[in-house]
């Protein structure tokens, strides 16, 4: 170990052991002096002008050497293979519109409906009497099947209340029958009486039929239904106590041609 001696003001160098020391000396100058090891220490000038202990280093280890590396660099990661999309969809076929459909001819199907009007009095049991005058849905319906109908359909209190005044080809093939019917359904009508009427047999020989006044008769294309109903009496209900229903009032109906 090599300590440098330091001059000052013409001084000398002064050398000292452990056991003796100069008189005075310059203060902050380090010399160096001999240790109880055989190893050489170091004594340092105190302001007052006397040197301080012998400091020894007394320590037998060695610093550990050697650098750490850092570990190798990473090669750079790799991204995964571009993905690639679906195949394209291809739209499903172009559907086309239905066939338009054409008006019922003679046989296979009935006109569009046409408007009509009627006005009733039914009398239910004798008692109970309603009237109907302002139409909900009222219409003209001719049906070319077979056999050849018409039908006259008035529906009153919201749909709550029905007249019909029906006419077709007779099964024998010779002139018309007619039916007559009516329902009620109002919640304020008695339970037993709200149901559906109809005239006894349900279809009548037009030439028997004596509650059905005809102004206007023809059941076709542009034909035209148009009359009143004379005290029809019909039979009905919601029990199996017979109930009666007897209407009277005037219809008219032109179906499409």
């Amino acid at each position: 170990m090599r300590v440098v001696f330091v001059a000052a003001l013409a001084s000398l160098l002064v050398a000292c052991s452990s056991s003796s020391s100069p008189s005075s000396c310059v203060p902050g100058a380090s010399v160096s002096c001999s240790c109880a090891n055989g190893k050489t220490g170091a004594q340092v000038c105190a302001s007052d002008g006397t040197l301080g202990s012998c400091s020894c280093d007394t320590g037998t280890g060695t610093g550990g050497s050697g650098s750490a590396t850092g570990g190798s660099t990473g090669s750079s990661a790799s991204g995964g293979s571009t993905g690639h999309g679906g195949a394209v969809g291809t739209g499903g076929a172009i559907s086309t519109g239905g066939a338009t459909g054409t008006g019922g001819t003679t046989g296979t199907g009935g006109s569009t409906a046409t408007s009509a009007s009627g006005q009733f009095t039914v009398t239910f049991d004798g008692t109970l009497t309603k009237t109907y005058s302002t139409c909900y849905v009222c219409e003209a319906n001719y049906y070319a099947t077979t056999p050849v109908e018409g039908a006259l359909a008035f529906d009153f209190n919201g749909g709550q209340s029905a007249v019909d005044v029906d006419a077709r080809v007779a099964s024998s093939g010779s002139g018309y029958e007619i039916s007559v019917g009516a329902e009620e359904t109002e919640p304020s009508t008695p339970a037993g009486i709200q149901g559906t009427y109809l005239t006894t047999p349900t279809w009548v020989p037009m030439a028997q039929s004596s509650c059905v006044t005809f102004t206007q008769f023809s059941v076709q294309h542009g034909g035209a239904m148009a009359g009143t109903l004379n005290n029809c009496t019909l039979t009905g209900g919601n029990d199996t106590t017979p109930h009666t229903a007897v209407v009277s009032g005037s219809f008219q109906g032109t179906f499409a041609p």
